[in-house]
């Protein structure tokens, strides 16, 4: 590849921010060419997780990501 191939224009990146249904949750879309491929990524505070289910927070981050 050259540097030549690479446009020298940059287009505006729509951003699209949502609150999901809880009122509590907020969410920032950012559409992207990918061939209706899907990419995922959060942060979610684990303070009202109750304290059984927080030893399943490896696992959960661990399949989420995988799938």
């Amino acid at each position: 590849m050259y540097i030549k191939v690479i446009a020298s224009q940059t287009s505006d990146i729509f951003l699209r921010h949502s609150i999901l249904l809880t009122g509590q949750v907020s969410m920032q879309l950012c559409s992207q060419p990918t061939n209706e491929v899907t990419y995922f990524r959060a942060v979610s505070s684990i303070v009202d997780l109750p304290s059984h289910l927080k030893p399943y927070v490896p696992l959960f981050c661990n399949i989420v990501t995988k799938y």
